[in-house]
């Protein structure tokens, strides 16, 4: 029992550290909030995007063939989310924090926060295992936030919050996605065995090493207390949902499906993962609820360190994974 604890505390652990770091840092004046912000859009852009063009370009594509979890997250994902939105819909009263609180309750911050954990857990072969999750992961996400934070620019009650969302919106958030290019770039590298000059691979290296570390202390500085007075329950409610409701739905369903090991392993650290700081900026951004954002942000990533704790101790003392 101690072991498998002793086991799950050595995936998730680290990671809030570095979280922890970035805030105290913050607290303490050695790093300036609004700096750190800026930074966190860099490592986004250039960093989080070499990690995973890293990951995937250097893939087995063998290994990338085998779909089924991503899949099942896929759908898992798309499920929760209709369900998530009815609900919100039918019991927020204030239309302009229906989006945000749906946003808080699926979101994921998979490649930053999973990444690490699965890095910890399984080295590069198990964050390679997650390329084509990635994928799934970057195009579904921002799809999904673009529709339901659509509803918040909409003057009318009448209004179709789906059809609000524009295509060209969608369409050009996608493409644009720095996450989504990565996986793009990577896969021709990964599916013809090509392999970079070391002169053009050094430097994304260099990128991809820091960028983990890096992200983790930016979402910690960013943790702002001030920003969640005024919507503390709906933002511990999404945030409950998020690292908490979502896994004791998804979870006992796979195991059911015969998900095993690594895969099980990856599917719980998935839907019990934090929101990522985009979640916040994104919102925001639309018009949509910044402060119930902020609070879903912060209590996600505080729940985050018990509840995928929780989760790998079960399956693991089950012998799941």
């Amino acid at each position: 029992m101690l072991e498998n604890l002793i086991f799950c505390l050595n995936v998730v652990l680290p990671t809030f550290t570095m979280i922890l770091l970035g805030a105290l840092a913050v607290y303490f004046g050695v790093m300036e909030r609004r700096a750190m912000n800026k930074i966190g859009g860099a490592v986004f852009t250039w960093c989080i995007s070499s990690r995973i063009f890293l990951d995937v370009s250097g893939a087995d594509v063998n290994q990338m063939k085998d779909l089924r979890m991503t899949m099942y997250c896929f759908f898992a994902t798309i499920i929760t989310y209709v369900i998530i939105w009815v609900l919100a819909r039918r019991f927020i009263k204030r239309r302009e924090s229906v989006g945000a609180f749906i946003h808080v309750a699926y979101r994921s911050s998979f490649t930053i926060l999973g990444l690490s954990m699965v890095r910890n857990m399984a080295g590069e072969a198990g964050a390679a295992k997650c390329a084509p999750l990635f994928a799934m992961v970057a195009l579904v996400y921002n799809v999904l936030a673009v529709l339901c934070l659509s509803q918040s620019d909409s003057k009318e009650d009448g209004e179709n919050p789906i059809l609000g969302a524009g295509i060209k919106d969608i369409g050009a958030k996608l493409v644009t996605n720095p996450l989504i290019l990565a996986v793009l770039l990577g896969l021709p590298f990964s599916i013809m065995s090509i392999k970079l000059p070391h002169l053009v691979l050094k430097p994304v290296q260099y990128l991809g090493d820091i960028a983990v570390p890096l992200a983790l202390l930016c979402i910690g500085a960013g943790l702002e207390v001030s920003k969640i007075k005024s919507r503390l329950f709906y933002g511990v409610t999404a945030a409950l949902i998020k690292t908490l409701f979502l896994a004791m739905l998804v979870v006992p369903v796979a195991v059911m499906l015969g998900f095993r090991g690594l895969d099980l392993a990856i599917i719980a650290i998935l839907f019990t993962a934090a929101n990522p700081s985009a979640t916040y900026v994104m919102t925001a951004a639309m018009g949509g609820d910044g402060s119930l954002a902020a609070a879903g942000t912060l209590f996600s990533t505080v729940f985050s360190v018990f509840t995928t704790t929780a989760a790998l101790y079960i399956l693991k003392t089950l012998a799941l994974i």
